[in-house]
């Protein structure tokens, strides 16, 4: 695992951060960037915030997919109570908005649910119903939707949703009209 100080080196000689990490991972039979978001994560499951912000600046430059970057350091922000995390969650869904994913969404969405933000909660699923192509899709959603309602302590609101699950298959066959009413009419309920 080459150390930012390597990169940072060939910075100074005048190489772009995201290309010589690029050629690097090139030659890797693992995804780096993907094992760096990983282990970041688990040094913050560790309680080990300070390697892993100094790591997170370090290699910050260097990363090809900002957002999920982004919300790694959103989620870091959350878990050290840092003040500034609505804020900076808030201009990830900004982004977001650029570049619809929905799998980004959902991730960003777990995170927003242990937050317990309501105003975020809202801006992310309305991001989200767009997005939302198969059975499978709007049975995650309205996965998040029911913990949200619990974390809120909406018992009869999750309880719906609950109901509603159950008469759900989770298959790849397109979601209805009918389901995205559905989903919205949940959704006012935030």
């Amino acid at each position: 695992f080459p150390s930012h100080d390597t990169l940072d080196e060939s910075v100074d000689q005048g190489s772009l951060p995201q290309e010589i990490f690029q050629t690097i991972t090139r030659y890797m039979a693992h995804d780096l960037e993907e094992f760096l978001y990983d282990y970041l994560l688990d040094l913050m499951d560790a309680s080990n915030e300070i390697y892993a912000s100094e790591l997170m600046d370090g290699m910050s430059p260097y990363v090809t997919e900002r957002k999920w970057f982004d919300l790694l350091k959103a989620k870091f922000f959350f878990l050290t109570n840092s003040p500034e995390t609505p804020i900076f969650v808030s201009r990830i869904l900004e982004q977001a908005e650029e570049d619809p994913d929905l799998a980004f969404l959902l991730d960003l969405q777990g995170l927003i649910i242990q937050m317990g933000n309501s105003s975020l909660f809202s801006q992310c699923a309305k991001q989200m119903i767009p997005l939302v192509q198969t059975q499978e899709d709007l049975l995650e959603v309205l996965d998040l939707l029911q913990m949200f309602f619990r974390r809120l302590d909406k018992e009869s609101a999750a309880e719906a949703i609950e109901k509603y699950v159950k008469s759900k298959s989770p298959t790849l066959a397109a979601v209805t009209a009918i389901d995205v009413e559905d989903l919205a009419k949940f959704l006012s309920e935030v």
